[in-house]
């Protein structure tokens, strides 16, 4: 499976942004392509994980396409308009034999070895 970087707003619960809150799209999509790349370089497979807001506005998916998408939208069926191999429906999940609640993902690729 691939190796994902996560984009998502750092703001803590004191309200104060972290310091990569301020990237616009452009220098956000560069720093997720140079994670990409990297971890390709090594022989993984890599993509972005993000919600729908996030893919749609603080990143310029255009750039990104090569990459795998793993789109975090929490309904019933997703909106987001683009490609995506990972569904992330939501975070409040639960399975036997497991303590608390956990993500539930619907994946739409099939990974040979």
């Amino acid at each position: 499976y691939p190796i994902f970087i996560l984009q998502e707003s750092s703001r803590g619960e004191d309200g104060v942004d972290g310091r990569a809150d301020s990237l616009d799209a452009f220098d956000r999509t560069v720093i997720c392509q140079a994670f990409c790349e990297t971890v390709e370089h090594e022989g993984y497979r890599a993509g972005v994980h993000a919600s729908k807001s996030w893919l749609e506005e603080e990143l310029r998916m255009n750039a990104l396409t090569k990459y795998y998408t793993y789109l975090a939208e929490y309904r019933k069926a997703p909106d987001y308009q683009s490609a995506y191999t990972f569904w992330k429906y939501t975070q409040d999940g639960w399975i036997e034999g497991v303590t608390g609640r956990v993500d539930l993902v619907v994946g739409y690729y099939e990974f040979k070895e």
